[in-house]
């Protein structure tokens, strides 16, 4: 069994690696301005517990916290020529999508919602981000496109514009459907450059081209609101180098340990064939740092951190 994931994990080694070491304790959630989202009850083999409040939910699992989050914002927005400059915003707590044929190019509405992400530590990562819409109708649009862009906690027109294409839905069958995309690498980016806002941008995706057509979904005042559900992991391990007292070059290594649990390190060249640099490694509920492992004579090298079966 491997601790936490099940896949190996690559750690160059670099001279302008940054060697200082990991704090002990990560640094728990801010409340936002806004609204409250998530509160700290405890701590558990190294990882930030979370109570419920302000609607969102937070749950602890063996190696990755769970939350899922409600929006702090969502607006619709209007383009009245079809140019992609939105004239002006709908009403908050709206989330609708609506093409509208004219004698010109067609009016479009196009919908942006945001989420408070949680802080992470140093040592935590974004291992999945998966957005939720519920349609509760649509006529003609039977796709969704999905853009993310770094938000602020409130929709301008900008931001009806402004992002990135990350993926897109697509309706069937009834109305009354829950759908779910996954955004994961583009939540981890913001998060990891530290911002505090999520936001997603909702176009017609279709490209209907002789029909009024529009699709509605639920927004954050009422039931089957949007949600992101992020689960937060450790960085498995983190790498530096340390000059040591003979004046040679030695590897550090550090890692969360749970307590209770012993950890076996090893290397690999090619992620086939490993070497155990140290085993037996006893885990205390805090970060160990081990800094005296060799610096090997090739140009890449991989680490991985075992779990040791009982």
């Amino acid at each position: 069994m491997r601790f936490p994931s099940e896949m190996p994990h690559n750690v160059p080694v670099k001279s302008n690696m940054d060697t200082s070491a990991p704090p002990d304790i990560p640094r728990f959630p801010r409340l936002g301005k806004r609204r409250p989202h998530f509160v700290v009850v405890g701590c558990l083999a190294g990882l930030v517990a979370l109570g419920t409040a302000g609607g969102s939910e937070a749950t602890l699992t063996p190696d990755a916290v769970r939350f899922v989050l409600r929006p702090v914002a969502d607006q619709s927005g209007e383009d009245d020529e079809g140019d992609g400059v939105f004239d002006r915003l709908g009403n908050p707590n709206s989330l609708y999508l609506e093409v509208r044929r004219g004698q010109g190019r067609p009016a479009r509405v196009s919908s942006a919602l945001e989420f408070k992400l949680p802080d992470l530590a140093n040592d935590m990562t974004v291992k999945s981000a998966e957005l939720g819409l519920y349609a509760t109708e649509w006529t003609y649009i039977n796709r969704c496109s999905i853009r993310g862009y770094k938000g602020d906690g409130v929709i301008a027109l900008t931001d009806l514009a402004a992002g990135s294409y990350l993926t897109s839905l697509a309706f069937a069958g009834m109305p009354a459907q829950r759908k779910h995309a996954r955004v994961t690498e583009f939540v981890r980016m913001v998060a990891e450059e530290g911002k505090a806002y999520v936001g997603f941008q909702l176009r017609e995706g279709t490209g209907v081209p002789w029909a009024n057509g529009s699709v509605t979904f639920r927004s954050s005042d009422g039931g089957n609101a949007p949600t992101l559900e992020i689960q937060l992991g450790l960085r498995p391990l983190t790498a530096g180098l340390v000059a040591a007292e003979d004046g040679t070059t030695r590897l550090r290594l550090s890692f969360r340990s749970a307590a209770g649990h012993r950890y076996t390190i090893q290397s690999s060249t090619d992620l086939t064939g490993w070497t155990t640099l140290r085993s037996g490694i006893p885990g205390s509920g805090q970060t160990i740092i081990l800094d005296d492992l060799p610096v090997l004579p090739v140009q890449r090298v991989f680490h991985r951190l075992v779990l040791e079966q009982p």
